[in-house]
């Protein structure tokens, strides 16, 4: 704020940095100097223990957290629009990555990514676009959810029909089903799209089934589940395991199970 005399440079806040000079080395040595003079700069500071304190309040699940929570959505809210707004300029050709999911207030969810060369030059990277709730679970309603996720998030359908090439999904019937999935349906709009079964959920499916044939790991699995039903049904037991665990100077989360893949291509 102006009146605590901190005061951020539009150049550094909006990315525009430029170095001066004819020659590649004069231009080095006045970056080198502007990022000395702004590293010292009470805008700087300020802003770097702001970030440090978000960091460390969502590593470490601290109470209170609400500003620290809007901190780190504004961060990602204007990185994703900068990443979105140059992939809408340079038409880069786009894959959309779909799976759905449960939140923890138990309603179902679809978790959208999107893979993308930004500029159409560098390596494509992949991004969460957004996290819709559903309503339904059917091909049809989860199809327009994704697209109404696209055109939210400043696509149109005609610029969908150029750069839409792929949609990759786990092997779930309603998601890559042949007759009516989702890819389908998606694929009757964008004739072009290649449909994708995960790569990582193919190796899950694969490990899975070697694991059925060897039988090895059977009784650790057991044990594990054993453990999972002790410590999740009887609060008397969380709290006894929460006391030894404070007792040895140990952090304890949550115990989990192992789960197994739901379906098979």
């Amino acid at each position: 704020m102006a009146t605590r005399g901190v005061n951020v440079a539009s150049q550094w806040a909006e990315g525009q940095i430029a170095p001066n000079g004819h020659t590649r080395e004069a231009r080095l040595s006045a970056l080198r100097k502007k990022i000395h003079e702004h590293g010292n700069s009470k805008a700087h500071v300020e802003v770097v223990k702001i970030l440090e304190t978000a960091k460390k309040a969502a590593q470490h699940e601290c109470q209170n957290k609400r500003t620290c929570v809007d901190i780190g959505e504004h961060i990602s809210s204007q990185m994703k629009q900068k990443l979105l707004k140059k992939i809408i300029e340079n038409k880069s050709k786009i894959t959309v990555l779909a799976d759905e999911s449960t939140s923890t207030g138990h309603k179902s969810t679809l978790i959208v990514y999107m893979r993308s060369s930004v500029d159409g030059m560098m390596d494509p990277i992949a991004f969460p676009l957004d996290l819709v709730e559903l309503d339904s679970l059917s091909a049809a309603h989860i199809k327009d959810k994704i697209m109404a996720c696209l055109l939210k998030n400043g696509f149109t359908i005609e610029l969908l029909q150029e750069v839409l090439i792929g949609f990759c999904s786990d092997g779930a019937s309603v998601m890559l089903g042949t007759k009516s999935g989702v890819g389908k349906l998606l694929q009757n709009d964008f004739p072009g799209i290649v449909l994708w079964h995960c790569l990582n959920h193919r190796l899950e499916l694969a490990v899975d089934q070697a694991l059925e044939v060897t039988g090895g790991t059977n009784d650790f699995q057991a044990f594990l589940d054993s453990l999972y039903s002790l410590y999740s049904q009887s609060p008397k037991n969380i709290r006894d395991l929460s006391t030894c665990a404070h007792d040895l100077h140990i952090t304890l989360k949550k115990i989990g199970k192992v789960f197994n893949v739901r379906w098979l291509s």
